[in-house]
């Protein structure tokens, strides 16, 4: 005759099994797209949920330049061309929450590709809390032929940033600016550098207060140092590459799409932006 009870071994295994099912439950995170919400057809918009509580919120418009190799006319040559796309509305989200570390990932066409992107919280000198964007991957496949043609070897590549510090902002506050930021990305398709251009941003991955609702941005009033006018704009914090350090660095930035050769440069311990003309 078989057995008709559990063992207490038994018990306690199929009672350990249910906790752990039940805080999985109670920690669940699903991703929203509330790309509908926005006027511009352009930009999209998605959310982080935790319990019911949205716990990180990207509203951005992207734009991807990826190179890729074709085989030449004779044959025999390799030839590079690039796809050049933008991050549709119609993506599907997931992502994580947690106290220090959230992250959030993009998918679109049957996962052909993927943006995930990576947030950390950290204290700064005199005991200041900011977060940032601590990496960016895009995962793209070159056999997807409406953006990739006559690809050849086609298949899955991964492009990542290295030793990433950007869009660096207080804690409990959102990141809001419009003007265009781009990332350069190192790919494992010979180490082809793939272009991520992301504008009219508003990013809050920890410390949200409302449902649906980002935090208080900071905003900044610039004085251009030439042309005679007064820029209006958010605190714009630039991107910092491998090489440089978190504090008073400068990249190159067009404001609303000028091509002047104004730079940013960013001196986070004092909150001060100064445009430089050159």
């Amino acid at each position: 005759m078989g057995r008709t009870g559990f063992s207490t071994t038994e018990s306690a295994r199929l009672l350990l099994l249910g906790v752990l099912a039940l805080s999985v439950v109670l920690a669940e995170q699903e991703g929203e797209n509330l790309s509908g919400l926005s006027n511009n057809p352009d930009k999209a918009i998605f959310a982080v949920r935790e319990n019911g509580t949205t716990c990180l919120m990207v509203e951005f418009a992207v734009k991807f330049l990826v190179p890729y190799d074709v085989l030449a006319l004779n044959g025999i040559d390799l030839i590079t061309e690039q796809a050049v796309f933008t991050l549709p509305r119609g993506a599907e989200i997931e992502g994580k929450c947690g106290s220090t570390e959230s992250e959030i990932h993009i998918s679109w066409k049957n996962n052909a590709y993927t943006l995930r992107i990576y947030f950390s919280k950290e204290l700064r000198e005199k005991g200041i809390e900011v977060w940032k964007i601590s990496k960016v991957q895009f995962v793209y496949d070159t056999s997807e032929t409406s953006q990739f043609i006559s690809a050849y070897n086609p298949g899955k590549h991964t492009a990542s940033t290295h030793r990433l510090s950007a869009l660096v902002t207080p804690a409990g506050h959102s990141y809001v600016c419009t003007a265009q930021q781009t990332l350069t990305l190192i790919s494992s398709d010979h180490q082809k550098g793939v272009t991520v251009s992301m504008y009219d941003i508003q990013i809050q991955p920890f410390d949200i207060a409302s449902d649906f609702m980002f935090s208080e941005p900071q905003y900044h009033k610039s004085q251009f140092a030439s042309g005679g006018f007064t820029l209006y704009d958010t605190l714009c914090r630039w991107t910092l590459t491998e090489d440089q350090e978190d504090e008073s660095e400068e990249g190159s930035l067009s404001q609303d799409g000028r091509t002047d050769g104004c730079a940013i440069k960013c001196l986070e311990h004092t909150n001060i932006i100064k445009l430089q003309y050159r």
